[in-house]
């Protein structure tokens, strides 16, 4: 028999998720390791790309050289934030900042930071952070010379999030509210590791991206991590690390993945999006029986772009919905939670519930009930593609269904 463990040992999560006004003090020695003071105006720091770098001892105007900095930073403390590396959802406070681009650019082989823009904004600080990249040094200490800006790295790797949140925390003088969202980061992977231990029947999982969905990722990826993390096993056969690889449809049914995760809605529709196709995803069985899903959205993707930040709260999804007995837990009240504390935002529970409903697109004919997941059968809209004995889409329709016990 499957056993929840979710509800044991929440270590404490008044200290995240309810702001009691208690000051949490961090080990005396990460100061004065990191940030060893030079004088009364600065500070010197050694990156976690082992440079030394000299910044103020509170910097106030930062700039993000990347999604992922920029995302950690808008959680922490959005309002030093002076710009956004580019167009995408972003906080409110965010709105009108000027665009200062990537250090990094997603698939290239260069940068698109704006260095006129960047010294005219008169930054006290550049921060890079995520995963190592070869040549990282030397792209830091350019961009360092040409804008006469310090600029500092902190590894936010998988596994490493709620220490680069401690670290930027003592950096940028708000130790609270940084040890808030580490706490929660570790409870989360407290409880994840808990669970675990509990599943026998590892499913196996392929997590797509790209308009058609036939993009995926590798072994060393942040989705890969965090599918294997909850138990389950990611199912793409390759070992490249972080970049997508494209692959095709006879690629996915050799792997025979037991479920398939789309990363954003456009790609989760894909397979019933006309008639080549529907028949094109014919020859994978998680896409006939009906066991493919769209990642939930809400300022980023659970699982997507840019990794690991709302990931969390993504394995308590996934995990919820693979293994629904082990991880049972409320995940819209799981995400009114999550959002109420890194991003201030009050979420209703009607808006949570819709952010995790379930809407599979199946093909009406392919699926015998017993064959559905408890988690789609007890879902309330089932967006079903009709189709003729030759196999042509007949009509699209999304009829919705009383909840199954």
């Amino acid at each position: 028999m499957s056993k929840s463990v979710l509800n044991v040992s929440r270590r404490g999560f008044s200290k995240y998720a309810l702001l009691t006004g208690a000051v949490l003090i961090l080990p005396a020695n990460l100061r004065s390791k990191a940030f060893a003071s030079e004088d009364e105006q600065k500070t010197r720091a050694t990156d976690d790309a082992n440079r030394e770098v000299v910044i103020s001892i509170s910097p106030q105007r930062i700039i993000p050289s990347g999604k992922y900095a920029e995302a950690i930073l808008k959680t922490l403390c959005p309002e030093k934030l002076v710009s956004t590396v580019g167009t995408q959802d972003n906080a409110p406070v965010l709105h009108s900042a000027p665009e200062t681009g990537q250090l990094f650019v997603p698939e290239q082989d260069s940068s698109s930071m704006d260095v006129d823009t960047i010294v005219e904004l008169v930054p006290d600080l550049i921060i890079d952070a995520g995963d190592y990249k070869n040549g990282l040094e030397l792209q830091l200490n350019n961009l360092e010379a040409q804008t006469s800006t310090p600029t500092l790295y902190v590894d936010a790797s998988f596994g490493n999030l709620s220490s680069a949140y401690r670290t930027l925390g003592a950096l940028l003088d708000c130790e609270e509210r940084a040890e808030q969202l580490a706490c929660y980061i570790e409870d989360v992977n407290e409880r994840i590791d808990g669970a675990r231990n509990f599943i026998a029947n590892r499913k196996n999982v392929l997590f797509c991206e790209g308009p058609d969905g036939l993009s995926v990722r590798g072994a060393q990826s942040y989705q890969a991590q965090a599918i294997e993390r909850i138990g389950a096993i990611s199912a793409a056969e390759y070992n490249a690390e972080a970049n997508s690889i494209d692959v095709d449809h006879i690629d996915i049914a050799d792997w025979d993945p037991d479920v398939i995760l789309f990363a954003d809605e456009s790609c989760y529709e894909t397979p019933a999006s006309d008639e080549a196709e529907w028949k094109a995803w014919q020859i994978v069985p998680a896409i006939t029986s009906g066991r493919f899903f769209s990642v939930p959205f809400r300022q980023y993707s659970w699982f997507g772009s840019p990794p690991l930040l709302v990931q969390s709260l993504g394995m308590l999804w996934l995990g919820n919905l693979l293994y629904p007995d082990t991880y049972a837990l409320d995940v819209a009240e799981e995400a009114r939670a999550f959002y109420r504390l890194f991003f201030s935002m009050d979420i209703s529970a009607s808006e949570a519930a819709t952010l995790v409903e379930i809407k599979p697109v199946v093909h009406s004919a392919a699926i015998a009930q017993d064959a559905i997941p408890t988690a789609i059968a007890a879902s309330s809209k089932v967006f079903r593609v009709v189709m003729d004995s030759n196999g042509a889409i007949v009509s699209e329709i999304e009829e919705t269904q009383e909840a199954t016990e």
